[in-house]
Formats: C-alpha cells, sequence, structure tokens
C-alpha cells in the first residue's frame, strides 16, 4: 500500500432513479462506476430500480494514516441522515463496505432499513408462528434467516441492555435458532459487560449460542476520534480476532442443527451479521 502526500481524488456526481450519488475517493480505489455496480451486484438489479424514497447517497474514502477511512452518508426524500464511519485497511476493503452499507440502505424504504424492526406496529401473533403481516417484520425475518452467526454491537445503560436490541430480537423465534452470537459491548468502567450478561439470558431461551470471546470497550469516548470512528487497541483486535474465529468454527459446528431433517448437504456458513446501535 502506498499513501503519499499528495493524494488525486476522483469526484463524481450523479443522479440515478431520482437518487443523487456522490463518490470520492482515492483513483486506486475505483471509479463511481466500479461503485455503482458493486453496489447493483449486491441487491441484484441495477441503481436505476432502487427505492427512489432516497434522495442522496455520499461516499467518501480518504487515506488514514496507514489506513483508510470511510463516511458513508445517505438521506431520505424527508431530508432525514442516516451516517457511517469506519477505519479499514486497505482502500479496496473500504470499496466493498461502502458498496455494501449503501446497497442495505437504498434496496428498502428509509423506514424498514434500520437494523431493527420499529415498535409501534406489533405483530398481532406470536412470533413462533411466523405468521408476519408487517412488512417490516417479513423484511427482518428474511435478513436474520440469510443469517448463520451474528455479531451484536451493544452499549450498556442502567447495568443493562438498551430497548433498541432487546425489541430486534422479540420480533422473531424461529429464526434466531441454532445460530451462534459474539457481542461488542461499550460504555463506562464495565465496558458494557454487564449489558453483554443480561442478554445471555435472553438469547438462550431463543436456542442461540452466545460465545465466550468478546470484545469489550471500557470508556468507549476516550477511543472515538474527531470524526467518531472507533480507534480500537491492540487488546480489542486481539480480542476480535478471536472471537471471529470461534464465531465460524461454533457457526460451522451449528450448521447440522439448523438444517431442515430432510435437507441435502449442508450449505456453506455465511458471513456473520452486525446488529446493534452506533457509540
Amino acid at each position: 500500500m502506498v499513501v503519499g502526500a499528495a493524494v488525486l481524488l476522483l469526484v463524481h456526481g450523479a443522479r440515478a432513479a431520482g437518487i443523487a450519488i456522490r463518490y470520492q475517493a482515492p483513483e486506486a480505489c475505483g471509479t463511481r462506476d466500479d461503485f455503482e455496480a458493486g453496489v447493483s451486484r449486491i441487491v441484484g438489479k441495477p441503481i436505476s430500480e432502487l427505492n427512489s424514497a432516497w434522495a442522496s447517497a455520499e461516499v467518501l474514502i480518504a487515506p488514514n494514516a496507514d489506513a483508510f477511512r470511510l463516511r458513508v452518508r445517505v438521506v431520505s426524500e424527508s431530508g432525514s441522515p442516516r451516517e457511517r464511519n469506519l477505519l479499514v485497511a486497505s482502500c479496496h476493503e473500504a470499496l466493498e463496505a461502502a458498496e455494501l452499507i449503501v446497497a442495505t440502505n437504498l434496496s428498502a424504504p428509509p423506514s424498514e432499513s434500520a437494523p431493527e424492526p420499529t415498535p409501534p406496529r406489533p405483530e398481532p401473533k406470536h412470533p413462533r408462528l411466523q405468521e408476519y403481516t408487517h412488512q417490516h417484520t417479513k423484511d427482518w425475518s428474511a435478513t436474520i434467516s440469510r443469517g448463520d452467526a451474528f455479531i451484536f454491537v451493544i452499549p450498556e445503560y442502567n447495568y443493562g441492555f438498551n430497548a433498541a436490541i432487546k425489541n430486534a430480537i422479540d420480533y422473531l423465534n424461529h429464526e434466531w435458532r441454532h445460530k451462534p452470537v459474539g457481542f461488542v459491548s461499550y460504555g463506562g468502567v464495565a465496558a458494557g459487560t454487564r449489558a453483554a450478561q443480561m442478554l445471555k439470558q435472553v438469547i438462550t431461551t431463543l436456542k442461540m449460542h452466545p460465545l465466550f470471546e468478546a470484545v469489550s470497550i471500557p470508556f468507549v469516548q476516550q477511543f472515538l476520534d474527531d470524526g467518531a470512528v472507533l480507534q480500537p487497541n491492540e487488546i480489542m483486535e486481539t480480542s476480535a480476532t478471536a472471537m471471529l474465529d470461534e464465531l465460524v468454527r461454533t457457526s460451522v459446528a451449528l450448521r447440522v442443527l439448523r438444517e431442515p431433517a430432510d435437507a441435502g448437504q449442508p450449505a456453506d456458513a455465511g458471513q456473520p451479521a452486525v446488529v446493534g446501535t452506533k457509540p
């Protein structure tokens, strides 16, 4: 990787299906056409056919020491923004992350693309019946059904977990079964560990399998830079590696329990999904 003092940036502006796309990145990361092709590949359709309830999507990739900073911001027609800030190792990883974030948001209406369902319209029947009536629940069910393993990113409030993660879990039942869960918790002196311990009681009731390995972030504000991007220390990185390795191993081991009784050969293990709230 070569990061120079002078960086050539490609700045593109376009509008597709009512969505204004702005993409800015070092030349080595690829063009806006590369970015749009990646988004289209993920969602299975051209960007011109994506939901027009979103007004704009902005992607900024910039060198940051020996890594790359990624900023993705999508704005709905009503003016409601959604933003993600990440620090990744390579330009290629930044582009892939941007494609995934934008595809996830633009492929669904703003009111239905949040990481958890909204609570005002609960389902009339128990989720174990899987007789869903609301589209946001059906979409959430499809998302969780696709995952073989999960990482829950949670804060700690008053010795416990927050309402958003509990709401996201309670909307479903069967979709969570026999899937391992890793925890990234953050908070004050306890690093969110009390919230993680409380949540383990909830997920084991759904036959999920919490891992021992976890990432615990104490006094989280001291690890955020001016752009609110987490700057992990060596302990966090080592813990994350151990958790991800165990997540893959456990997911493969539990795969036979996730397969229907009449299924044929086991499917390949999927990628972990992240559920939670940003600091």
